[in-house]
């Protein structure tokens, strides 16, 4: 893990939102992300942490690993000042307890959430994971793409 790391930080180092069109037109060009994490596997967690730790304006909030925990911080962070609140949601589809990471997508959409800013990152193939207007990143391919996924995030409307 630590190779696929080094030989993609190159590619991340620059922020998703320098060189977008929001950047060169001001639209959310300086607008962090502020990243939920659902992750139950602690080797994943640890990945994707470290990942997202390496691309500027992002900033990790909070990581859980079931949906309870999930609503829990959503709902405080709700509460807090809207240039703090998560505006990206990066969920497993597989978490601890009974519920899905899609039930956390429909859940934070149910409060107002853009599904747009929403990211199934998951090793559940999509096969088994089924329709939903989430976006998808295969944990197989999580180095390669999630930048790019939240490079088109960051274009996106807050």
């Amino acid at each position: 893990m630590d190779y696929a790391l080094k030989t993609q930080k190159s590619a991340l180092t620059q922020s998703p939102l320098q060189g977008s069109d929001a950047a060169s037109s001001g639209k959310n060009a300086n607008v962090p992300l502020r990243v939920l994490m659902v992750e139950d596997s602690p080797h994943w967690q640890e990945a994707i942490q470290s990942l997202v730790g390496m691309i500027p304006g992002l900033t990790l909030l909070s990581c859980v690993d079931n949906f309870e925990d999930a609503l829990a911080f959503y709902n405080q962070n709700l509460a807090g000042p809207s240039e703090a609140r998560v505006n990206l949601a990066l969920l497993d589809f597989q978490i601890q307890g009974a519920k899905s990471g899609l039930d956390v997508a429909k859940a934070l959409c149910a409060k107002g959430f853009a599904q747009e800013r929403i990211v199934i990152v998951s090793s559940s193939p999509p096969s088994l994971i089924g329709e939903h207007p989430y976006g998808y990143v295969p944990k197989s391919r999580v180095f390669e793409e999630l930048a790019v996924a939240i490079a088109g995030i960051a274009n996106l409307p807050l």
